[in-house]
Formats: structure tokens, C-alpha cells, sequence
């Protein structure tokens, strides 16, 4: 398996996504929207694991209430409630995604940024402790702002003039180089 794998420069992320039978016991950590219910639901189905921030307009409907919130917000629309921090820095609960007639449940975990003063929201499979899901997702953001400042020293954040891997590969160890 590649480490890494070119494309041309208009090509949507989600057109490179790996088959999905090879997701067989493996966490995909998402970006904000760069994902869909069916996706989700395709990973979890093959016993892969997932998670990704959503926002705050996600379309699933409460059907549990796990911590942090009270149980008379049962059948509501994740979408239609005002969360402020009352009750303490996590909110857990069991929400039904549905697509193309299919549903499924996944957990749905808030956690309070006291310097944004809101929740930010997680949607995972995963079923290690809420308390984990924050630090887990900030891993995969430190990894972004690593090859974002990869790009940068090394001059990669330029529109590369080739789609040909050995062009590519010579170009950053040119740029290693110098």
C-alpha cells in the first residue's frame, strides 16, 4: 500500500478515499464536511471505526441521552436545540442518521471550548470514554498543521506544474535538499 498518492489538482478529496473493505479495523479521523452519512455508515458496516467534527445543523434526531443533557430532548432534531454550558463540559447522546432510506445510530459527543464559549461536536463509533474523543480529534489536527508547515519550508504550497509522481517526488527532495 502507497504511503501517499498524487492527483491532479482539482480533484475532490473524497474521489481519493480508499475502498472500503480495506477500512477493516481502522479509525478514519475526518475533517469537518469532508464526509456523509452513507460513508459512515458504509465504515461501519465493515467494522471500521470513524470520527469527525459535525456541524452544528447536522440532520440526526436524538434517541438517547448518554450524559450531560436531560432525557425530555429524546426525539428532538439535534438541529433545532441551543446548547449552553449548564450541566458540565461533556454532552453524550445516541443519535439516527439516516440515508437513502437506511439508518443507523452512532454516539454524538459535545465537548465545551471554554475560550469559543460552545460545544464542539463529534460523531464516532468509537466506544473508548467521551472524555477521549476531544484529544483523539486534536491529533488530527496537530497532523495537519504539521504538513501545512511541511508546505510551507519546503516552498510544496505552490501549484506543482506535474501530475507525474517522479517529478513530484524529485521537486520535494529538491526542496529537502535546498
Amino acid at each position: 500500500m502507497a504511503l501517499f498518492s498524487t492527483t491532479a489538482t482539482k480533484v475532490n478529496d473524497r474521489k481519493c478515499f480508499p475502498e472500503i473493505a480495506s477500512l477493516v479495523g481502522k479509525l478514519i479521523i475526518f475533517d469537518l464536511g469532508y464526509w456523509g452519512y452513507g460513508l459512515l455508515m458504509a465504515i461501519d458496516t465493515v467494522n471500521g471505526f470513524f470520527l469527525s467534527r459535525v456541524k452544528t445543523n447536522a440532520a440526526f434526531i436524538i434517541k438517547k441521552v448518554n450524559k450531560g443533557m436531560s432525557p425530555r430532548y429524546v426525539g428532538k432534531k439535534f438541529s433545532s436545540l441551543k446548547f449552553n454550558r449548564k450541566r458540565g463540559k461533556i454532552i453524550e447522546f445516541v443519535g439516527e442518521v439516516t440515508h437513502k432510506g437506511e439508518s443507523a445510530m452512532f454516539r454524538v459527543i459535545g465537548c465545551w471550548n471554554p475560550s469559543e464559549k460552545h460545544f464542539h461536536w463529534y460523531i464516532t463509533n468509537l466506544t473508548v470514554s467521551a472524555t477521549i474523543i476531544y484529544s483523539l480529534y486534536r491529533i488530527r489536527w496537530q497532523i495537519e498543521l504539521i504538513f501545512k508547515s511541511c508546505k510551507q519550508s519546503f516552498n510544496l504550497d505552490q501549484k506543482l506544474a506535474s501530475n507525474n509522481d517522479n517529478i513530484i517526488e524529485s521537486l520535494v527532495i529538491c526542496s529537502i535538499i535546498a
